[in-house]
């Protein structure tokens, strides 16, 4: 027996263990041809992913925070085309520019393990509003992602804070 087959019977994983790569897209989504995909356990306190996708999408949940969504399910843009962050890496605020189609409804600050540090609805800001600065300078140095919920779906982008 192999090490991995003896981690998976004695951790009792069995069919729920993958040992390859997991295809992660830049958003930390999973790739469509991604071993993970459908290989998760159900679990009766989690229905759904992180952004708020019904989990699961397939015959079984995906392992990762995201599951992989059919196109008519949910409407993922290359956030890099319509959203624009400036300076990143940055210190102590950044920019955000959307075109005039695109409504934010929420911008959430992201720890790369997925917790959310601080989130901001903006319900408390003009719908035509195409602009924001956040302050990121409680922010220890790293990398982070932003989530923003738009009329459009969900959108993320990584930042750097110096």
């Amino acid at each position: 027996m192999t090490g991995w087959e003896s981690f998976k019977t004695a951790s009792d994983f069995g069919e729920h263990a993958v040992n390859e790569d997991p295809l992660v897209e830049p958003d930390l989504s999973l790739n469509e041809e991604s071993p993970c995909i459908n290989a998760g356990i159900f679990s009766p306190y989690v229905s759904e992913d992180f952004a708020g996708l019904p989990r699961p999408s397939g015959s079984a949940p995906d392992i990762g925070a995201y599951e992989v969504q059919q196109p008519e399910n949910v409407n993922i843009t290359s956030h890099s085309e319509i959203i624009k962050i400036y300076p990143n890496p940055g210190s102590d605020i950044i920019y955000l520019q959307y075109p005039d189609n695109l409504t934010v409804n929420r911008i959430s600050i992201l720890g790369l393990n997925g917790w959310e540090i601080i989130a901001y609805s903006m319900v408390n800001f003009s719908s035509d509003e195409k602009s924001h600065v956040l302050k990121i300078d409680y922010l220890p140095m790293g990398f982070y992602l932003l989530l923003f919920e738009t009329n459009t779906g969900n959108h993320t982008e990584k930042i750097i804070v110096l």
